[in-house]
């Protein structure tokens, strides 16, 4: 038995960002205020954002953070923009791989 293939589940930074976005959109008081206000046809594009992005398709390819942030600002106008920043700021706190566990299980309630 080999034990780690590599075919297994991977965390990937895009995984991790897509994991922010969903807190934002279902838990929007976990962010910043602007961001618990958000109107209900912000929310919407914000569903549809986040649901376009999870879609599973062959040769499907990551997007870097970078690309993610332009895609948001895209997407959402200037929410999009905070959001971004948000995100980033929201990375940059993940120092080690406990705080990225830690984060994971407040995502189960």
């Amino acid at each position: 038995m080999s034990g780690h293939g590599g075919s297994g589940f991977v965390l990937t930074p895009h995984k991790l960002s897509m994991c922010l976005l969903l807190q934002a959109y279902v838990l929007p008081s976990a962010w910043s205020r602007p961001l618990s206000l958000l109107s209900s046809p912000i929310r919407h594009q914000l569903a549809l954002f986040l649901l376009d992005l999870s879609k599973a398709v062959d040769g499907f390819l990551e997007p870097t953070l970078i690309e993610l942030e332009q895609l948001l600002k895209e997407a959402l106008g200037d929410v999009g923009e905070v959001l971004a920043q948000q995100l980033a700021s929201r990375l940059l706190t993940f120092l080690s791989p406990e705080d990225i566990f830690t984060f994971v299980l407040s995502l189960r309630g």
